[in-house]
């Protein structure tokens, strides 16, 4: 998928599709050869030829592009390195459509944040609560 802005609405080549929001954003769905899909063979010789394109997947590659032509998934995924989602399911699917039809709107919703990882609390700490709790 190129960085220019595509039209509202549903585009679609050989290898996928993708659908553009009113708020510019735009999913791409891959799942052709070379794409990070059950359809991308293993490993490749010197001089093999890349088997043609299948019209069906049990997953795909997604990209998720602002309305400047941007990749974002970093937005929807954090600690994201690459630019794109990998085998992604059907209803995986479903979630990132949902997030990128809302991004930068008001009906936008929250990430998800990673969970804080704490100590364990030590035995002195859990009696010092304990405490406190029977105190109030």
């Amino acid at each position: 998928m190129s960085k220019k802005k595509s039209p509202e609405g549903f585009q679609a080549d050989g290898e996928g599709f993708w659908i553009t929001f009113p708020n510019g954003v735009t999913v791409s769905v891959r799942f052709g050869k070379g794409h990070y899909c059950s359809n991308r063979p293993s490993k490749y010789g010197i001089g093999d030829t890349i088997p043609a394109s299948r019209s069906e997947c049990p997953n795909s590659e997604v990209a998720i592009l602002d309305k400047r032509g941007d990749f974002i998934v970093n937005k929807y995924q954090e600690d994201r390195a690459n630019i794109v989602l990998s085998y992604v399911s059907p209803m995986e699917l479903m979630d990132i459509l949902d997030w990128a039809s809302k991004y930068g709107t008001p009906d936008m919703p929250l990430r998800v944040k990673k969970p804080i990882k704490t100590k364990p609390l030590s035995k002195i700490e859990i009696a010092q609560r304990k405490m406190k709790v029977s105190k109030e």
